[in-house]
Formats: structure tokens, sequence, C-alpha cells
């Protein structure tokens, strides 16, 4: 890749006027623009694309590391804007020193944050969301949520930028917040009642006009909870189908 381009600088040099062209001794990262015109660079670039991609970074955090690709953590090149901050470089002399180039990147947070609480979730205190649970003596509980840490991307987005001032990248250590869970314990009160309602009340169903009742009891055997972002209380389907095949089935037949 760095080759190829190096072969259409070489080709371009000749027909194109100094102040028209990158300065000298320019590169994103170790991919090299300098001497290019700058009616080319956005061309130059979607070259580099796939190369900045494929990236591997080295991420650290409280001695652990983990070595992951700017795709992989949603990093993605803005080679429009970054064309922009290329072509507006004064042209080039004769003797010029080195310049790095600080690309503008796009930053996908989210996927980020994800991958890198995955890989560090031995070095991280993962914030625990408020949940119900079942008692063996047939009453609810709601477990209390739990504070825990993301990671800083303000931090990440900054220092990662920063890196391609200087070549090669080394490691970049990261830091973290604090994680406030998204669900708590007053939250879970509603859906609480409900499933205490139907534990001591039992649930009554119709099959074929006739109303059945399934005992508190026995609903509490199949209960379980979708601890989600809306809690619910739902039966187990396969438990319900056994009791109603066992117990009901014959009666509406």
């Amino acid at each position: 890749l760095v080759g190829t381009l190096v072969v259409l600088a070489s080709c371009i040099w000749v027909s194109a006027p100094f102040a028209d062209r990158v300065p000298l001794r320019t590169r994103i990262g170790l991919f090299p623009i300098g001497g290019l015109e700058k009616t080319r660079v956005l061309q130059a670039l979607n070259l580099y694309e796939l190369e900045f991609a494929q990236t591997k970074v080295v991420i650290e955090l409280r001695g652990s590391k983990s070595t992951r690709t700017f795709a992989e953590l949603g990093i993605m090149l803005n080679k429009e804007d970054t064309a922009k901050k290329i072509q507006s470089l004064s042209g080039p002399g004769l003797h010029v020193q080195k310049k790095q180039i600080i690309p503008v990147l796009i930053f996908q947070d989210e996927i980020a944050q994800n991958v890198l609480q995955k890989d560090f979730a031995n070095k991280m205190v993962i914030p625990e969301n408020a949940t119900l649970a079942l008692n063996p003596d047939n009453t609810i509980s709601i477990l209390p949520s739990k504070n825990g840490e993301r990671i800083n991307m303000d931090s990440l987005r900054r220092d990662i930028t920063e890196a391609f001032s200087r070549v090669p990248v080394k490691v970049i250590s990261v830091s973290t917040l604090q994680a406030i869970p998204e669900q708590h314990g007053e939250e879970l009160e509603k859906t609480k009642l409900f499933a205490e309602v139907l534990i001591q009340n039992g649930l009554q169903f119709t099959v074929d006009d006739k109303t059945f009742l399934l005992p508190g009891r026995i609903a509490a055997t199949m209960m379980y909870f979708a601890n989600d972002a809306i809690p619910a209380v739902a039966l187990s389907d396969a438990k319900l189908g056994a009791y109603i095949s066992e117990n009901i089935a014959k009666e509406v037949q």
C-alpha cells in the first residue's frame, strides 16, 4: 500500500507546482502523503482507510493490556475533514522537518465502551441493576443496585487522537469513571407488588369458555423475572403447558 502511494507521488511530482502539493515528509501515522498534489489527497485517504481500520492499538488498564484494531473499537477515519486539514497546509520547501498529521476521527463510544468493558471485566467493577428474586418461602425480595465503573471515553478519545503525533503509537492507558446502574429498587416496587398478589391469589385463565384457577403456590414454582429495562413477571411456558396438560386438558375435551 505504501509502495503504491510512493509510485503515485513520484509520477505526479514533476507536473504540479510546489504550492499545490502537500509539504514534503508529511505522514499520517506511518502513511506518507508528502509531495502529493492536494487534489489527490482524498484519493490517497481512500487507500489509507483500510490500513487505518486495521491499525492496532494497545489499551492498558491497571496493569492489564488489550490489543484492538480501530475498527474493533468503532473508530473511523473522517476522510473529508482530514483531507481539508491536509489541503490547508502550506506548500513545501526543499528542506523540511517531518510532519505528523493528526487525522479527524469519528468515535462510536458505545462500541468502544462495550468492547473494553468485556476486555477488562476482571479489572473493573461492573454496575448491577436492582433485580427481583423469589425466596424459598415464596416471598419476593428486591436485590439492590450497585454502582460500578465505566471507561472514561473523553480521556480515551483525547489520547488516541494525540497518539498520531507520536510514531509509533505506544500503549494508551485508560481511566474509569463511576457508572450508575440504569435500574434502581424503587422502579421494581410495582412489579414486586404484582408478583406478591399473583402468589397470594393465584391466576385465573379461560379455556373454551371455562374458567380455571392456577393456585398461587403453583404459580410461584413457574415464576421468573425479566429484569430488563421494563421489569416484568413471567411464567415458564413449559411449566404452565405441563400443568394445563396434566390438570386441565381432560376437562375441556
